[in-house]
């Protein structure tokens, strides 16, 4: 468990703005950073609607068994 308060704190401190965290279960589902319209960083005015302490959801891969992809040259695809 991780505390709301300093995920928020942490990204105030990287990017100077509040951002807005978003969970569902206690678990941290998103982070929303807001901006103006000429993409500069703002303050978010909704309220997060997490707990104090938030999990975070664990990452599973689709098909692990695979190798990531990669880029193919003009000389490789022909």
């Amino acid at each position: 468990m991780y505390p709301s308060g300093g995920i928020i704190a942490a990204i105030e401190n990287a990017f100077h703005t509040t951002p807005q965290l978003v969970c569902l279960k206690g678990a941290l589902e998103e982070v929303r950073l807001c901006l103006t319209k000429d993409f500069k960083f703002r303050d978010c005015v909704a309220a997060s609607d997490c707990p104090e302490y938030v999990s975070l959801p664990a990452f599973a891969s689709l098909d692990a068994t695979k190798p990531a992809g990669r880029l193919i040259s003009g000389a490789e695809s022909s």
